[in-house]
């Protein structure tokens, strides 16, 4: 199954890029960044240096996909779900180690190209369970010492609910941040969240978040706020939690 997808500019393309035309010294590595067969970037990684990677711009990221980092392969071979996946390609935004490369460059050099993923085709992860809750304390009430605290509760609750250690260290805690629709695009974008906390009535609002939600309900005091907790998944823990949360226990470090 093919998961890269990549832009096409038309015209003549030629690739710079040929490392067989330029040799470096020999403890230097060439490293060379194409985007659409051709030079974007390029840096030199030694034993003592590290290259730095160039940063992609939304408009060359294909709709619908999400960059996940370089690779020295066809990155139509680089498969998502492969067991493998993590060792086939250079995570994003960070740097290029000259032991990273040197095993797949050829003449001291080696060329880098972008792996975009569908966002369809990434596994969702699997949590214990994974709660949102909305990081603008002027609108939600919420700040991070609050949900901080309210966190101790979560994992008392969860423990008394029959979680293991296993279970907690799953759990997954998030902050959203920026207006209603930003914030709503990053929680659509993420998939894992089971529930969400600090938002207002508009969460599931096409013009709002346009956030798909099972069990909305208002009310609940945040921060002197009243503020609404929803559902997203039918998960049986989620069901548990969303009724928890409906509780004097378990909003009373949110309050």
């Amino acid at each position: 199954m093919r998961f890269a997808r990549f832009l096409v500019i038309p015209g003549i393309l030629l690739s710079l890029s040929s490392c067989g035309l330029v040799k470096g010294l020999e403890d230097e590595i060439r490293v060379v960044f194409e985007y659409n067969n051709e030079i974007i970037f390029e840096d030199t990684a030694t034993q003592f240096k590290n290259a730095v990677m160039p940063t992609l711009s939304e408009e060359q990221i294909p709709l619908n996909h999400e960059f996940y980092g370089w690779t020295w392969l066809d990155p139509d071979s680089v498969d998502v779900t492969a067991s493998d996946f993590d060792s086939k390609y250079l995570e994003k935004d960070g740097i290029v180690h000259y032991y990273d490369v040197i095993n797949y460059s050829f003449n001291d050099c080696v060329t880098l190209r972008p792996v975009f993923i569908n966002i369809d085709d990434i596994p969702i992860p699997n949590y214990y369970v994974a709660i949102g809750w909305y990081n603008r304390p002027g609108t939600s009430g919420l700040t991070q010492e609050s949900v901080s605290n309210w966190i101790n509760d979560l994992y008392t609750f969860l423990r008394s609910n029959g979680a293991t250690d296993e279970d907690i260290a799953n759990v997954k805690i998030t902050p959203y941040e920026g207006n209603v629709a930003t914030a709503g695009a990053n929680i659509n974008k993420d998939r894992f969240n089971d529930i969400l906390i600090g938002f207002g009535g508009n969460l599931d609002d096409e013009d709002g978040a346009n956030v798909k939600v099972k069990e909305h309900i208002g009310g609940i005091i945040m921060g002197g706020q009243s503020r609404y907790i929803s559902r997203l998944t039918d998960k049986e823990i989620a069901i548990d939690v969303f009724e928890w949360l409906q509780t004097p226990e378990g909003t009373n470090a949110l309050k």
